[in-house]
């Protein structure tokens, strides 16, 4: 699906145009075009290379949606890939999706396979925003800004989890409980994989050669620097969400390491009470009448059995008073 959306610098009037329409409003004074190409094919895509004549290893990178976070500059264009995050709070799973920018002074491409959360708020700020002629950068930053931003939701709820997983543990380690530690893990690895080479590229568009042909102006420079330091935000979040999950595995394994302890306190008291008993009735053989006993004596076994109830008592007394059990 292609949406085009033409931009007049003058009036700030935002027009939806066909893409019939766009090499008429190609490089027209005045105006600003915003090509969005959504889960686009072949035939779309082969409309994109003829019309704006983008370069065949920049068409092979939208292609392959295999690319890490970078900024590429061509003769008239530049290419900026970055990437936008879904997460699925009920499976634990972070999705990434690709978003591909060819920028010039006079229009901008974007390319994505799924639907880009905020881009709808991107159109309407678009629209109440006055651009300064001949310039992309505030509609890239707002682009970028939006896709940059959803990143925080979905760390605040991983860190949320975290919390909740440190409590679980300490009260009952389980099974389960390491298997939501090792998948959050896991996003975070992959999340991380994907902002470190935005972090790059951020501060190569900001501080780079180009831009100062992306960035006329120091106002568009101050709005990416704005986004850089977000993704510094999200790279510390990341690293110390990582941190906190490698000191909740420690603190499962001395959970286990505790129940492991406590159980082994109640088989050594169970295993002393037993013992004790197996000394008496052995050391006497249960020779002694009474209480099911056969013996010459008929109040033996009844004796026996009475200092065995002391015994235990006495037995259990101690051990609850060192705290055994």
């Amino acid at each position: 699906m292609i949406t085009v959306d033409c931009y007049e610098t003058q009036t700030g009037k935002v027009e939806r145009i066909g893409r019939e329409q766009v090499p008429a409003n190609l490089r027209q004074e005045g105006t600003i075009l915003w090509v969005d190409l959504q889960q686009p094919g072949d035939e779309e895509l082969d409309w994109l290379r003829d019309t704006f004549h983008f370069h065949p290893l920049a068409m092979e990178d939208v292609k392959r949606h295999q690319e890490r976070a970078k900024i590429d500059r061509y003769d008239n264009y530049y290419f900026f890939i970055l990437h936008a995050i879904e997460y699925d709070t009920d499976r634990l799973k972070v999705d990434i999706h690709e978003t591909d920018l060819f920028i010039d002074r006079d229009y901008l491409v974007s390319i994505h396979g799924v639907e880009l959360p905020g881009l709808d708020e991107v159109r309407n700020r678009l629209k109440e925003a006055r651009l300064p002629q001949g310039t992309t950068s505030f509609l890239t930053y707002l682009i970028t800004d939006s896709v940059v931003d959803h990143y925080f939701p979905a760390i605040d709820d991983i860190g949320d989890l975290i919390d909740e997983l440190d409590a679980a543990i300490i009260e009952k380690p389980d099974r389960e409980s390491m298997r939501k530690i090792f998948r959050l893990r896991r996003n975070l690895l992959l999340i991380r994989k994907h902002i470190a080479p935005l972090r790059d590229a951020l501060n190569e568009l900001i501080r780079g050669e180009e831009s100062e042909q992306l960035f006329p102006n120091n106002n568009a420079r101050m709005y990416f620097s704005d986004i850089y330091d977000h993704v510094l935000r999200l790279t510390d979040f990341v690293d110390t969400y990582r941190d906190m999950l490698s000191g909740s595995i420690d603190a499962y394994q001395s959970s286990l390491s505790n129940v492991l302890n406590v159980n082994i306190q109640r088989l050594t008291v169970a295993a002393t009470i037993l013992a004790t008993g197996t000394l008496i009735t052995g050391f006497f053989g249960m020779n002694e009448n009474g209480a099911f006993i056969h013996s010459p004596w008929p109040y033996g076994g009844w004796v026996i059995l009475g200092v065995l109830l002391v015994l235990t008592m006495l037995e259990i007394w101690y051990f609850r008073r060192i705290g055994w059990i």
